[in-house]
């Protein structure tokens, strides 16, 4: 079990349409390995040429889905450590809370990009304008129309301003001045770090409420995408 699960973050449950997605996956993954993988042998990419083309849909398939899963496990990892207010003193808690918000806010896209790779490998599968291709067509559309909101402030701190709220440039500026060696007596020192310590519990709070949220919209985003899939992964994985 991965340190979000044991600290009980916002991951879908295992029997979550999404996690028995697994089911179709894994087993077939199994057969190839037990067929080609020994241990201390070359890598499975290597071995790609001896296995037919059903055995490398297989491994592709199960890639595909392993790769939105690590994403969303990365996504996890990023609140649990968020929750953490850091040791080193030469780290201003605020500025670890800013990095772990665009850390957050990067992982968002990965999730949106690796889901879009991963409906498109089916897509491929089903011939173009049948049930079963306009079906996984709908979900790339919705997966575009989920992610519109966060896209659109990732993009825009990646390449214009860092992500930023009146908020967390507040509590920054408190910190700064906490730290401040100009600062009259040891009592006025006292008082600002108290201030810059309940400014960042109420940013780190807040930022972990809203996510918290946002991670349960995934999950229903992620349920709905299993339910679609399914059927046709079951069909094309034989």
């Amino acid at each position: 079990m991965n340190m979000a699960s044991r600290e009980n973050t916002s991951e879908t449950p295992a029997d979550a349409p999404w996690n028995t997605l697994r089911l179709l996956y894994m087993p077939k993954m199994q057969e190839v390995l037990k067929r080609y993988y020994k241990p201390g042998g070359a890598p499975l990419e290597g071995l790609r040429e001896k296995m037919n083309v059903d055995e490398r849909r297989y491994v592709d398939a199960f890639h595909s889905y392993t790769q939105v899963t690590g994403a969303i496990d990365s996504l996890n990892l990023i609140l649990v450590l968020a929750r953490r207010k850091p040791n080193a003193p030469r780290i201003l808690p605020m500025e670890s809370l800013r990095f772990f918000s665009e850390a957050y806010l990067q992982q968002v896209f990965i999730v949106r990009e690796r889901l879009l790779r991963f409906i498109r490998f089916h897509k491929k599968e089903e011939k173009v304008g049948s049930p079963s291709w306009l079906k996984l067509k709908a979900a790339e559309a919705t997966i575009r129309a989920s992610f519109e909101g966060p896209n659109a402030i990732r993009n825009m701190h990646v390449h214009e301003v860092r992500h930023d709220t009146n908020q967390f440039s507040w509590a920054s500026g408190l910190e700064l001045i906490a730290r401040a060696k100009s600062l009259d007596s040891a009592l006025d020192k006292s008082n600002w770090k108290l201030e810059a310590k309940l400014s960042y519990e109420e940013c780190r709070d807040e930022f972990l409420k809203s996510k918290k949220a946002e991670r349960k919209t995934l999950d229903t985003l992620l349920d709905y995408l299993a339910l679609q899939i399914s059927p046709i992964a079951k069909k094309q994985l034989g």
